[in-house]
């Protein structure tokens, strides 16, 4: 076994196949009926750091 592969609970991991499609179509229903509110947000893009002792250090190595 490497370090990346979990040990997996096969009666959880059974539960988990069982439940997914009911759970999945129960999400559905309660969005259709209003209980339910989906928001999305706006992805920001990551900025750079302009200020601060590390902008510092990168402007002195960068010249």
């Amino acid at each position: 076994m490497t370090t990346t592969e979990h040990p997996t609970d096969p009666l959880a991991a059974s539960f988990a196949v069982l439940l997914r499609g009911p759970l999945t179509e129960l999400y559905a229903l309660l969005w259709r009926v209003g209980v339910l509110e989906v928001v999305t947000t706006e992805r920001r893009q990551p900025r750079l750091a302009t200020t601060g002792p590390a902008a510092a250090e990168y402007r002195r190595a960068t010249g």
